[in-house]
């Protein structure tokens, strides 16, 4: 069944991309047929999340030549569909106002990892979308742009389905899931705690479920692909065992 699912946030700097990439490839390893889609048309990162540089055909080519998406699909060894945007600078001056038909023969679930903010290239994504989902941290700037922008989507009629709360630590100083749900209105799908495994991950240009299945963020991120899909997940048996042995072997 075509769902069009926007990853969203009022500021860049959340975690948008590390979470579409993961969020996708867990929802692709419990049965989803899923493609993710960098639509960050000006700043694109999803490419170098996956370590793939070299591509002929991105986003930015369906919209610039009209061509259909399924031409600009990729798979991942991973087994993940994406479709990357190029990062080339001769690429900035795209117009996203194409971004609605080119997405309108979409055949899987689709993950839209969204430029941040709400410009011109935001909103034409969030035109696009079925369902929303909004990324912020605990703190007080990031919170604000989350607010504005669950705002703008609602005044879009664009469904809600939810915050991920990202990068928390359970510091007295951060928002907390309660909180953000009293003053948005919205409920908070997950919170993914602060991970040391991401910035691994990232730097090794693989998901983080990919690199440590057994991450706090892992988890996390499998969780709420469960919710999303309504597939089952099983956590890892030994969960705490496992994280300490691999731990352990890394000192060794």
């Amino acid at each position: 069944m075509k769902r069009v699912i926007g990853i969203m946030s009022g500021k860049g700097g959340v975690g948008k991309t590390t979470i579409s990439v993961n969020l996708a490839l867990a929802m692709h390893r419990l049965g989803e047929d899923v493609m993710v889609v960098d639509a960050d048309l000006r700043n694109p990162s999803l490419g170098l999340h996956l370590g793939v540089f070299d591509y002929d055909l991105t986003l930015h080519d369906v919209l610039e030549k009209d061509m259909p998406l399924i031409e600009a699909l990729y798979i991942h060894p991973t087994g993940l569909k994406f479709v990357p945007s190029h990062v080339s600078l001769h690429y900035l001056n795209i117009e996203p106002s194409k971004m609605l038909k080119a997405f309108s023969d979409v055949y899987a679930t689709t993950i839209i990892d969204s430029p941040p903010g709400l410009g011109d290239d935001a909103l034409a994504v969030m035109q696009t979308c079925d369902e929303a989902i909004v990324v912020t941290t605990p703190h007080l700037p990031d919170v604000a742009g989350a607010l504005r922008t669950i705002e703008v989507a609602k005044a879009m009629g664009v469904r809600i389905m939810g915050i991920i709360l990202n990068s928390v630590k359970g510091k007295g100083y951060e928002v907390t899931a309660a909180e953000l749900e009293a003053v948005s209105g919205v409920r908070v799908l997950q919170t993914i705690p602060w991970d040391s495994e991401i910035p691994k991950s990232i730097s090794l240009k693989t998901p983080v479920i990919e690199h440590n299945q057994v991450a706090s963020s892992s988890i996390a991120f499998y969780e709420m692909a469960s919710k999303i899909t309504g597939l089952n997940y099983d956590k890892p048996n030994l969960i705490g065992l496992r994280r300490f042995m691999k731990t352990l072997s890394k000192i060794v």
